[in-house]
């Protein structure tokens, strides 16, 4: 289901957080992210999300959702997000209800008063994106990897850590841990898969410190953006 007018738009600490969630987890956060006006400062209310918009949106067969909600929702309640250089070290909820009857086929969420102001009445440092983009991302550190260079593309380069850049996108610390692996198998197929499948274009060079690749240097840009 294509979604070309719904947008996801949160400030930036919230894509600078460091947070461990699910992939589906963090499609009901961004589900729920984009049923709220970012530009008004009237108070959030309890959001729902209902198997079939969520079947829609991600393509996911019917059983499929079911499996879905049953796995995801049950530790909702308790994620926790890190924001960077806050003085809250255990991290803020994202939300204070996670409500889902029994036999009904919607969740109703509420998002704590802590994270509300980081979605709602955003008047700068915001990334806004698509939300029809996540709908093709099979991951969470694919899906924070795109948001990544979307928080960036106004920007002419930015250069990060490879470790830093890890932990901002979830990446399992287990996974791919030879650095040219990680450029390989992730960084390269993943900046392929945007380019050919959303607006979004990037590029990268690998910057050494001596012999030893520590850091990369992203670019991007919208196609519309190129055009204007």
């Amino acid at each position: 289901m294509k979604n070309k007018n719904k947008k996801v738009t949160k400030m930036n600490e919230v894509l600078e957080a460091i947070f461990d969630c699910t992939l589906v987890q963090y499609r009901l956060i961004n589900l729920a992210i984009s049923k709220v006006n970012s530009l008004s400062a009237d108070q959030i209310d309890t959001i729902r999300i209902s198997y079939d918009e969520y079947k829609k949106f991600f393509n996911v067969h019917p059983k499929q959702v079911i499996n879905d909600f049953n796995e995801a929702i049950p530790s909702m309640l308790s994620l926790t997000l890190k924001l960077k250089d806050s003085n809250v070290k255990t991290g803020i909820n994202w939300f204070a209800r996670v409500d889902k009857e029994l036999g009904c086929s919607y969740v109703d969420l509420t998002f704590t008063d802590q994270f509300k102001p980081y979605v709602s009445n955003v008047e700068k440092c915001f990334t806004t994106y698509s939300f029809d983009d996540l709908s093709q991302m099979r991951s969470l550190p694919q899906v924070r990897f795109f948001e990544y260079l979307h928080q960036i593309k106004n920007m002419k380069t930015s250069t990060i850590a490879i470790e830093e850049l890890r932990k901002r996108i979830s990446y399992p610390e287990h996974k791919l841990k030879p650095t040219s692996m990680f450029i390989k198998h992730f960084i390269e197929v993943n900046i392929n898969k945007y380019n050919k499948e959303t607006k979004l274009n990037a590029c990268f060079e690998a910057v050494k410190t001596g012999r030893k690749i520590t850091h990369l240097t992203f670019a991007s840009y919208e196609a519309e953006d190129a055009a204007a």
